[in-house]
């Protein structure tokens, strides 16, 4: 028996593993019987919608959002704030790059 034939077999037995692990409702077998599910679950209320007046301070300020994404991507980003930025990560690497080499020389590891 070859590997083509072990795979085929791999999956005839999967395929017969599969009733045994679902239940006739549809649910997994090794799920607890519906008998002993808690009782708070079935009394959960249903959730509110909206009402349109909840909505319109919702869409206006949303429509005021897009205006201002809008104008940042129309302007650019601030380039001068991502150089300082990388400039100052650069920085902080060089740092920590330096401190590393310093444990390394020193052999002491603790």
């Amino acid at each position: 028996m070859g590997l083509h034939g072990l795979k085929g077999f791999g999956a005839f037995f999967f395929l017969l593993l599969i009733p045994l692990l679902v239940s006739p409702d549809g649910s997994m077998a090794a799920q607890e019987p519906n008998g002993s599910q808690p009782a708070a679950a079935e009394k959960e209320e249903p959730l509110a919608l909206p009402e349109l007046v909840d909505l319109l301070p919702l869409a206006t300020e949303l429509s005021g959002r897009l205006a201002v994404l809008e104008e940042e991507i129309r302007v650019g980003p601030d380039l001068t704030a991502v150089e300082k930025d990388l400039s100052r990560i650069v920085a902080n690497l060089e740092n920590h790059s330096a401190q590393l080499e310093g444990l390394k020389a020193s052999g002491d590891y603790r």
